[in-house]
């Protein structure tokens, strides 16, 4: 029988023969697990498999080899096949990938470099109202964006998403001064005019007065949403 080492050697030469395959598919097979040392004689003639979740391909094992040398010289022969999970949860993540583009004009998608067909069934994506076709659209999006280079992709929603995060978290901070100013009143006018000394002071003054006059008779909040809108402003969000 062949040792441990044999069995590997044979194992990155089915790895090499099959590297095509994973480009195809954007996966790679770089990250596949040493998870073949544990093989033991007594399995042979049974249908073996090693799935890897990174990799995305699964190493089967399918039988003996027997050369010329007989019995004492048989190999164990293995096969790539696509790991049907991973292509399944690529696939899904590729769909929702094509319904966030095409919330974005063809201007906007301009400067990724996605290829002319892309971008036509993009265009086309775009016009289609119908649920049922649009999902097929997103489908064969899908398949399109699998070819693509999604490198530009992802740095553009990653910027769309960092400076959207940055948005929130000041709205949520302008919240705070909202509620502080009409609770506080002047001790906390006092604080956000230490940061923003260009603010009006009279004109703050004015509408923090209206925002505690309408919550005290339980009106709806008008005056606190003008305020709110004011520090927007103030702050250029």
């Amino acid at each position: 029988m062949k040792d441990e080492s044999t069995e590997k050697r044979n194992l990155r030469l089915f790895f090499a023969f099959f590297a095509s395959f994973a480009v195809e598919h954007k996966e790679t097979m770089s990250t596949m697990r040493d998870q073949f040392e544990d093989i033991d004689d007594e399995d042979e003639g049974e249908e073996w498999e090693d799935e890897d979740e990174e990799s995305g391909v699964e190493v089967v094992y399918v039988g003996q080899h027997h050369p010329e040398g007989g019995e004492e010289d048989e190999e164990r022969v293995y096969a790539v096949r696509p790991n049907k999970s991973a292509l399944k949860r690529e696939m899904v993540a590729l769909q929702k990938l094509a319904d966030r583009l095409l919330t974005f004009s063809e201007k906007r998608l301009e400067p990724l470099g996605l290829s002319e067909k892309t971008t036509q069934a993009l265009a086309e994506g775009r016009r289609i109202k119908a649920l049922d076709a649009r999902r097929r659209q997103q489908r064969f999006l899908a398949k399109l964006l699998s070819k693509e280079d999604l490198e530009p992709v992802d740095r553009f929603l990653d910027a769309i998403d960092g400076k959207h995060a940055a948005t929130n978290r000041l709205f949520h901070e302008l919240e705070v001064w909202r509620d502080r100013l009409i609770d506080e009143g002047d001790e906390a006018l006092e604080e956000l005019l230490e940061e923003q000394p260009e603010a009006d002071r009279q004109q703050l003054r004015q509408l923090i007065r209206a925002a505690k006059k309408e919550r005290e008779q339980e009106k709806p909040p008008a005056a606190a949403r003008k305020l709110f809108k004011h520090l927007r402003a103030l702050y250029s969000v």
